[in-house]
């Protein structure tokens, strides 16, 4: 057996958008920021909001910020993580399940945060 030395050599190329390479794809924004959860009271007509809550907030902390902050839906919705998004920064999708409501259910909303305002695209 014979060992010998080889030269070598290595190029690395960075491909981006700009350059035109098949196969680049630009980050968009990452979902951050904060929003509220809002209802109209089925009998005041009245809307209620909860505090801002982190884009990353656990569906249980947003369960119990809702339920907190609404009463006439205490003990009456269940927040569930539809898994859609592996990252929260990639966008978040959740579902408020009402049980044992039996008035029509409110009017609720998720509305951006104005202090600290939701920002990021879809394309994240």
């Amino acid at each position: 057996m014979t060992v010998a030395k080889v030269k070598t050599k290595a190029t690395i190329s960075i491909a981006t958008m700009e350059s035109g390479l098949a196969g680049t794809q630009k980050s968009g924004l990452p979902l951050a920021g904060k929003f509220i959860f809002s209802c109209t009271d089925p009998v005041s007509k009245a809307k209620i909001s909860t505090g801002a809550m982190l884009y990353n907030n656990h569906v249980v902390n947003i369960q119990e910020s809702i339920t907190a902050s609404i009463p006439f839906l205490a003990d009456k919705i269940e927040v569930i993580h539809s898994h859609k998004y592996p990252y929260y920064e990639n966008g978040r999708e959740f579902f408020v399940h009402f049980r044992d409501v039996h008035l029509n259910p409110a009017q609720c909303t998720i509305e951006s945060d104005t202090t600290t305002p939701l920002t990021g695209n879809k394309d994240a």
